[in-house]
């Protein structure tokens, strides 16, 4: 084996010869999509036995005929800031273990629990997913406002447009209620129903309706 010294050369250069051996770039067999997957139904599985157990409860929500909902307070503070306020402030509901709510009914307040644990919500009904909705709103679970919304979308028609309208403004699901002004600037039939039209009392709601039937005449001029 020749000697460092022996390979550099008069001008203090140093020439290395070697020969490399390219691999074929690694690929793992397991599909992150796949693992996402797996987790998020072994997630689901496990919140999914919690909803409405007793086991490991530690909070209830009383309606106002007196049924009790088990709940977990650590479940609720993720999924709402509204009980998560309650569970980190010197508040009765933090001390007492239970919220009494008597402004919604008892299938509503199921139903909102039924989507914090499972990610679902059963009811496609109209003026259910409305009190669905609403009670969303109330304790500012985004995520089923948007369900909510996806819902009603699929569910709109001539006759609900309006409703649907209204709720959409009154709890701030802005996403519903752009698209439910995209459905009724298409229905000729509907605008020109002064009866069910009239029943838009809010002057924002008008104008956003407005600057949208505008907005459309231009594209089609």
């Amino acid at each position: 084996m020749a000697k460092i010294d022996q390979l550099i050369s008069s001008e203090n250069t140093l020439t290395i010869q070697c020969e490399l051996e390219v691999f074929k770039e690694y690929k793992s067999s397991l599909k992150s999509d796949n693992i996402n997957s797996a987790d998020q139904l072994n997630n689901k599985i496990n919140l999914d036995s919690l909803f409405l157990s007793q086991e490991f409860s530690d909070f209830k929500l009383i309606t106002s005929d007196e049924n009790d909902i088990p709940a977990h307070k650590i479940i609720l503070a993720l999924a709402s800031p509204v009980f998560r306020a309650m569970f980190t402030h010197d508040m009765l509901e933090n001390k007492s273990h239970f919220v009494e709510i008597t402004d919604t009914p008892y299938n509503i307040l199921v139903e909102m629990l039924r989507f914090i644990y499972t990610g679902d919500i059963v009811s496609t009904k109209v003026d259910i997913v409305l009190e669905i909705l609403a009670v969303a709103d109330k304790y500012q679970v985004d995520s089923l406002k948007i369900k909510c919304g996806k819902v009603l979308c699929d569910a709109l028609t001539t006759d609900n447009a309006v409703k649907i309208l209204m709720a959409a403004h009154k709890h701030q699901a802005k996403y519903l209620e752009d698209e439910v002004i995209k459905f009724i600037i298409t229905q000729t039939q509907l605008l020109s129903n002064s009866e069910k039209m009239k029943k838009i009392d809010d002057l924002d709601v008008w104008a956003n309706l407005m600057q949208v039937v505008v907005k459309s005449h231009k594209n089609l001029s």
